[in-house]
């Protein structure tokens, strides 16, 4: 009888694991679908399709040619849908990622540095005919058809009724906080997932621009706790013969440091400091007082 008791049991846990399982991922996919309301609160704008999904790999039959850049921040699903009122018609999607730091990090390639930034979420900027903004692991995108003041109020609206039902943080990834904010250049921070500069092996990096009055310089920054970022950028730089002297008095770690004269960002210097490997674009002499104050507030 014990041994009954105990299959039957040993039977509905298993079961019980199985729908939990189950429910689990019906609820991630619920869980974008039902921000997008059936009417707005304002605009009077009327959800008039049904909400569409595409998780994984079935991003490409929504946005065909454009999917692998959506894949390298983790994408997991987007939610879809339609709206109109007697003026104006627009499309709201509700990208989901795996964490906020990758959304963000997908949201910052679409920002661009002359965009018109708005307060949403962490960020969000307002761009013709469509409002983007981050918050958490979703990035939102809405778009309408025309430039009218009509749709960009419209616009505007669906995203504040969204940012209000979204959850998630409103802070930057925390990498963000080694940069300094003086002079920061509004949207020009980026988190490159893969390929910073065009290079394979520069992955997971963060930047920041940095205006001054004559010129803007990018400080880049990327945990390489073994080296091994900073070691295949030399060799590569004397591959292609690129390398410069490099300057005696930066405060990099253990003199790990190398300039790269490069045709198109000017002269780069990279090095390691605190297991980070850490560097500046369009770097020149009279930057370097900067550069020495910023590695040296890195802990």
């Amino acid at each position: 009888m014990k041994v009954k008791i105990s299959v039957a049991m040993a039977t509905i846990l298993v079961l019980a694991f199985l729908a939990g399982c189950g429910s689990d991922k019906t609820n991630k996919t619920l869980s974008s679908a039902r921000f997008l309301p059936e009417r707005t609160t304002r605009s009077n704008l009327v959800r008039f399709s049904e909400i569409r999904t595409f998780a994984g790999e079935s991003l490409w039959e929504y946005i065909d040619g454009g999917a692998e850049v959506y894949h390298q921040y983790k994408f997991m699903d987007v939610v879809t849908a339609d709206y109109k009122n007697d003026q104006i018609e627009l499309v709201a999607d509700i990208y989901h990622f795996d964490g906020p730091e990758n959304a963000f990090g997908l949201y910052s390639m679409f920002c661009l540095p002359d965009a018109e930034i708005i307060e949403l979420g962490v960020e969000g900027f307002l761009s013709p005919a469509s409002v983007n903004f981050v918050k958490g692991e979703y990035l939102i995108r809405l778009t309408g058809f025309d430039n009218s003041n009509e749709s960009e109020l419209a616009l505007i609206n669906l995203a504040e009724e969204l940012n209000e039902k979204i959850p998630g943080t409103t802070e930057r990834p925390k990498q963000f906080d080694f940069f300094p904010t003086a002079n920061r250049m509004a949207g020009t921070d980026r988190y490159y997932a893969e390929q910073f500069m065009g290079q394979q092996f520069l992955t997971e990096v963060f930047s920041r621009n940095i205006a001054f009055d004559a010129d803007t310089v990018t400080l880049f920054i990327s945990a390489d706790e073994s080296g091994g970022k900073f070691l295949l950028w030399s060799n590569y730089a004397e591959q292609i013969k690129r390398k410069k002297p490099r300057p005696g008095s930066i405060p990099y770690d253990d003199t790990l440091c190398l300039v790269i004269e490069d045709n198109f960002y000017g002269n780069i210097i990279a090095g390691l400091k605190n297991g980070k490997l850490t560097g500046m674009i369009n770097y020149s002499d009279k930057r370097s007082e900067y550069l020495t104050n910023w590695l040296n507030s890195i802990k």
